[in-house]
């Protein structure tokens, strides 16, 4: 019964290398993500004397950011319907970088903010994508693994 895993059926996405290396880009993508989303935890003392605020004020830039991911999943998932999965996962990558740049250059916390704003959206696009990348790249019966 190992063999039945090579079997394809009609109607399977294609599966093989170039499904790997898609959706293997795609995670790539979304450990950059990861990265950016958790930054913040090392340079947490940091940002609070940057921008002369207390602990409280300084968890807000990381509830934002999750209260925006979450509340991003399904008009992402829209999106990701009506755009495609590449124009979604690039403007994905473009929101988290812009996110992440603006954080690092924000003049006041209110920018700091609107950024990490845009971080948790790009992050959003990021995930919702990835998930898509492996729906459509690989057969339902591979998921698992």
């Amino acid at each position: 019964m190992s063999g039945a895993a090579s079997v394809t059926l009609p109607g399977d996405p294609p599966g093989g290398r170039r499904a790997t290396w898609v959706w293997g880009i795609g995670v790539a993508v979304y450990f950059v993500a990861v990265i950016f989303r958790t930054s913040l935890g090392v340079a947490g003392l940091d940002a609070a004397d940057r921008f002369h605020v207390n602990a409280s004020a300084l968890s807000t830039f990381s509830i934002l950011q999750l209260l925006v991911y979450a509340g991003m999943q399904i008009p992402v998932g829209l999106m990701v319907d009506r755009l495609g999965t590449k124009k979604v996962l690039t403007l994905g990558v473009i929101l988290f970088t812009i996110g992440q740049l603006g954080f690092a250059f924000s003049p006041s916390y209110g920018t700091a903010l609107a950024s990490r704003a845009l971080l948790g959206c790009g992050d959003a696009m990021t995930f919702i994508s990835v998930l898509r990348l492996g729906t459509r790249w690989f057969p339902a019966r591979r998921g698992p693994m």
